[in-house]
């Protein structure tokens, strides 16, 4: 895997050949038989291996992400999401790993942590998804961005998928069943993803993922966030009424010249 400096510039460096669109880029784009059809989704493949001194490399267990998150809110298309998420849940090998659609931090790892060991069984489920809703739309307001993000502001379907094998003493290298089923359930999704177009044209893209099998359309949450900022509404304009009458347009006339 490469890091994360050089991930992004790789997909900069794809999305300046394949628009010609980007300086020094530009005068060597992709060849036409690259250039010629419209890209309709991304998928970006960020992988690595535990260091021996991570926690989680002591119980030898992968981790594994699906990060459909853009910058200013954008998302893709949720079928598209689903439709990955279904795909690498089914694996076998990667069982042990708990998808998550968000990427690391800390603070809620360790929440995380100490939900699972103090909440009611009848409540574990429930702190998980709030968890997992919260630290999905942390990443949509303050980041960290995954890679695929520029993909997503040119209006492409996409999403960056993090996989993190284990570290083995022995080999210091990846675990050869497991990458051999990662690649395999990508090459899934690839096949997926040529009989979804039709489909992907009747879903949302605005949503919150509380786990990889549950969303919240915006249909649920804008009614009770107008609700929210309502009063602040009604007190700008009230306080507008009362000054109005002191209110000079021709100051502010001026001042906009």
């Amino acid at each position: 895997a490469v890091g994360k400096d050089d991930l992004d510039a790789t997909i900069h460096a794809f999305l300046g050949a394949y628009l010609g669109t980007s300086g020094e880029i530009a005068d060597r784009p992709l060849p036409a038989s690259f250039t010629s059809f419209m890209i309709r989704q991304v998928i970006v493949i960020d992988t690595d291996t535990q260091k021996s001194s991570d926690v989680a490399a002591k119980q030898s267990k992968p981790q594994l992400r699906i990060l459909p998150q853009g910058r200013r809110g954008v998302l893709p298309n949720l079928d598209f999401v689903f439709a990955l998420t279904k795909i690498f849940k089914s694996a076998t090998m990667w069982k042990d790993a708990r998808l998550r659609m968000y990427p690391h931090h800390e603070k809620l790892a360790q929440l995380e942590h100490w939900a699972g060991k103090h909440l009611p069984q009848k409540a574990k489920q429930y702190g998980a998804d709030l968890l997992g809703m919260v630290g999905f739309a942390r990443s949509l307001v303050v980041g960290p961005y995954p890679p695929h993000s520029p993909v997503l502001a040119r209006g492409i379907d996409a999403v960056t998928i993090q996989a993190v094998f284990p570290y083995t003493a022995s080999a210091g290298q990846y675990r050869s069943p497991l990458a051999a089923e990662f690649v395999q359930r990508l090459e899934q999704s690839i096949r997926a993803l040529s009989n979804l177009h039709e489909r992907l044209h009747h879903s949302v893209t605005q949503y919150l993922l509380p786990s990889p099998t549950k969303f919240v359309s915006n249909g649920e949450y804008t009614y009770p966030t107008v609700l929210v900022i309502l009063p602040l509404a009604i007190r700008a304009a009230s306080l507008a009424l009362v000054d109005l009458e002191r209110f000079s347009f021709a100051v502010a006339l001026r001042a906009g010249v």
